[in-house]
């Protein structure tokens, strides 16, 4: 009797924890994070759970314990997929922390061909170099390559260019006329205004880099192209974006 009813209680508990994830995936579309850490990086995380990593930054124990915090349910590793976009301590120097802590996959962009064998090191599962215009799709979530070193990502609530370490910012083709239209890009290049005014932005991220409090080549009001809201990590924390239809944006800083 005894046994059954252990057996019984066990599997109360497994049907619960599968109820949990369900109501976590059903009442949650995603989301996607640029965190205040040191460097440059952004974790996207879908509806079902399944965890990207643009870029890693120079801030190994604060990204891990971010990860850590936003780890989904039963999942394996800190990420499913890291993307490296460029070379340099800025944007990849927490990469070995997160190679050491298990990844599933390492997408390479354009940039960083010459050190291919470096980003690419074992213990690694699969490794690949994303040419320009590679695309990738998963629940309602596309990511596509806009050249050597930048990304977009695209879903029903709106997109997201992902420019870290661009000189120049890339024609990432039409935007959606609905939804929110971000573009996160270092704070040391000046805003292209006739390429922003197209995009017409609803928010614009910006990051220092690996260096803070990096003096402003221009002011928020020179930087301004229309009525979009401009935002800095240094300053503002952890922005937050949900994935949701209705898409919203949070920082963790409050005025």
């Amino acid at each position: 009797m005894a046994q059954r009813i252990w057996q019984l209680g066990l599997v109360g508990i497994v049907m619960f924890c599968m109820m949990l994830v369900t109501w976590h995936t059903n009442a949650d579309g995603g989301e996607i994070l640029f965190p205040a850490t040191a460097g440059d990086s952004v974790f996207i995380r879908t509806r079902d759970g399944m965890r990207f990593l643009i870029d890693t930054g120079n801030d190994a124990p604060e990204l891990l314990a971010m990860l850590a915090h936003h780890q989904p349910l039963f999942a394996t590793g800190l990420v499913d997929i890291l993307i490296v976009t460029h070379p340099g301590v800025a944007w990849q120097g927490g990469r070995a922390a997160i190679l050491q802590r298990g990844v599933g996959e390492v997408w390479v962009l354009g940039a960083m061909q010459r050190e291919m064998a470096v980003a690419c090191k074992e213990p690694l599962y699969h490794c690949r170099m994303l040419a320009h215009g590679t695309t990738f799709s998963h629940e309602g979530l596309t990511l596509r390559v806009v050249d050597d070193s930048s990304l977009r990502i695209d879903w029903p609530g709106g997109a997201v260019l992902v420019a870290h370490s661009a000189s120049t910012l890339p024609d990432s083709g039409q935007w959606p006329a609905h939804g929110i239209r971000v573009v996160c890009m270092p704070w040391a290049m000046p805003p292209p205004r006739a390429l922003l005014a197209g995009i017409n932005p609803t928010h614009i991220i910006y990051r220092s880099g690996q260096k803070r409090d990096t003096p402003a080549r221009l002011s928020y009001a020179e930087r301004r192209i229309g009525s979009e809201h401009l935002l800095h990590r240094d300053n503002d924390g952890t922005i937050r974006i949900s994935l949701d239809d209705q898409a919203q944006v949070w920082r963790d800083a409050q005025e």
